[in-house]
């Protein structure tokens, strides 16, 4: 799998913004991306394992999109 583009990295954390606000553990946060990902061509059989990096990276967007 290849990894996300900057501009796909920022729809879906706008995405997870719109629909739950800025308020996720991290554990809700990988759920819904865990989620989203199931409808997502080429996501949908992605392991937990094989998300890891790109939830981690994701969060730090999430996060620092949070605070400010």
């Amino acid at each position: 799998m290849s990894a996300l583009t900057e501009e796909q990295c920022e729809i879906l954390i706008t995405f997870v913004l719109d629909e739950t606000g800025c308020g996720l553990t991290r554990r809700q946060f990988e759920e819904q991306l865990l989620d989203i990902f199931e409808d997502i061509s080429g996501f949908e059989t992605i392991t937990p394992t094989e998300a890891e990096p790109i939830v981690n990276h994701l969060w730090e967007v999430y996060v620092n999109k949070s605070i400010h």
